[in-house]
């Protein structure tokens, strides 16, 4: 494990992005690497993986653990796509998304109860609540805004084959670097280019 320059007493909360080594971008349509994110976030959670073995999954905790700030090492964790962006979420920033949800999943129970609202405005309510949701998890989002760090964790990905009937290729996570860059003095700010200005960085890696 690299690590650099980690501040473990960060004052915020985490909603980051989680990106791809080599595409950037990971697409919530991508099968085999989604699979392997789900099974990243059972790890964080403390759940049995079918990838990862007991001693790899302690070491991906406590490398979350160090990174995160507001991560107890255990549990807290939510990894979730909205729109064409991976997040994870963890700490009071996992809690506001289940209040989030919370909210959705009331709003849709009210509305599907009601006799007295027709079925093409019950579905314009809950499209509405839905994209709250969506709209308050990008507003956590950790990208620059706000005064907000940006931070990202790039994920890199493996083949690995798998022998059943036939070979089959499945993308497990090979490593994992997280990036968090601070605007200076906590406050946005801006070159003469209009390009935004950080003045510290943090950096840590793992080889799972």
């Amino acid at each position: 494990m690299k690590v650099n320059n980690i501040n473990t007493a960060a004052a915020f909360t985490r909603a980051i992005r989680l990106l791809d080594g080599q595409a950037n971008r990971i697409s919530k349509y991508d099968d085999e690497k989604m699979s392997s994110i789900r099974e990243l976030q059972k790890v964080l959670n403390s759940r049995e993986s079918e990838i990862h073995p007991d001693n790899t999954a302690q070491k991906i905790r406590n490398f979350f653990k160090e990174i995160l700030g507001d991560y107890n090492g255990e549990n807290g964790i939510i990894i979730r796509p909205f729109g064409r962006k991976i997040i994870l979420f963890s700490g009071k920033e996992a809690d506001k998304l289940k209040q989030l949800d919370a909210q959705a999943a009331y709003t849709k129970d009210q509305v599907d109860r009601s006799c007295h609202v027709k079925r093409k405005r019950k579905d314009l309510i809950i499209q509405n609540a839905k994209k709250k949701v969506e709209t308050g998890a990008l507003d956590m989002l950790e990208n620059g805004g706000n005064n907000k760090p940006n931070s990202t964790l790039e994920i890199s990905f493996k083949d690995k084959f798998v022998k059943n009937s036939e070979f089959e290729t499945q993308q497990e996570i090979e490593t994992i670097s997280y990036m968090s860059k601070h605007h200076a003095g906590g406050d946005f700010a801006e070159n003469d280019f209009g390009v935004p200005y950080y003045n510290s960085t943090e950096y840590a890696s793992i080889d799972i």
